[in-house]
């Protein structure tokens, strides 16, 4: 369990450090995310949902904050109009993610003679189980 807490304070250090790097070079301003905010409000709410729905497919193949875009998308479209977004989104992406998997499970991949007999529950034990 210590190794995990490890991994994961290392996790967000990487994380943090990747902020303050992109702050304390300029690169990402306060001024640019307000000015990239007041850009998407002016878009038409149709782009919006075809982004908010590529972004969440998009993050069948790379990492993205797939709850930021889900906050995001409220903000911008209201909660029903941004709940049905990312609905749709997540949706396609798990359908897709299911299709690009192997073959699906099915019965006929695996026949009931292959598989060991199931053992008793009370089997385990050496005395057997007291009836009441």
């Amino acid at each position: 369990m210590r190794e995990l807490f490890k991994i994961g304070a290392l996790l967000a250090a990487i994380f943090a450090t990747t902020f303050v790097v992109l702050k304390l070079t300029g690169v990402l301003t306060l001024a640019d995310i307000h000015n990239l905010f007041k850009s998407v409000s002016a878009l038409a709410p149709a782009y919006i949902v075809m982004l908010v729905v590529l972004l969440l497919f998009t993050d069948l193949f790379i990492a993205i904050p797939t709850m930021t875009i889900s906050i995001l998308a409220g903000y911008f479209l209201g909660a029903p109009l941004g709940a049905f977004a990312v609905a749709l989104g997540m949706m396609c992406a798990g359908i897709c993610g299911y299709a690009d998997s192997s073959a699906p499970l099915s019965l006929a991949r695996f026949p009931m003679q292959s598989l060991p007999p199931t053992p008793h529950p009370s089997a385990r034990y050496k005395t057997p189980c007291r009836q009441s």
